[in-house]
């Protein structure tokens, strides 16, 4: 599974990800990612956003696709892998 975590500090965000050895659950981590952009998206309508809350959150916005693009490849890797009927044979 991925587990996603958010810290916030007076001067930056963090994200981090980290993967289990044995698979990616892409499922889980796309609902992680609509729910995130889901709370992006609320607070981009305040009208009391300031500049620095708006870095915020173009910089987590940005840190997020970078996120999805990697868990993209990785569900690619796992799909090629689980479908190749050569590395079914070396698995034996």
């Amino acid at each position: 599974s991925i587990i996603l975590t958010s810290v916030k500090t007076d001067s930056e965000v963090k994200i981090s990800c980290s993967t289990s050895a044995k698979t990616v659950n892409k499922a889980k981590m796309n609902c992680i990612i609509d729910y995130r952009a889901q709370d992006l998206k609320m607070l981009r309508q305040l009208s009391n956003l300031d500049k620095y809350n708006l870095n915020i959150i173009q910089t987590v916005q940005k840190k997020l696709n970078k996120i999805a693009k990697f868990i993209n490849m990785i569900s690619a890797v796992e799909n090629t892998v689980t479908n190749n009927h050569f590395f079914k044979l070396l698995s034996r």
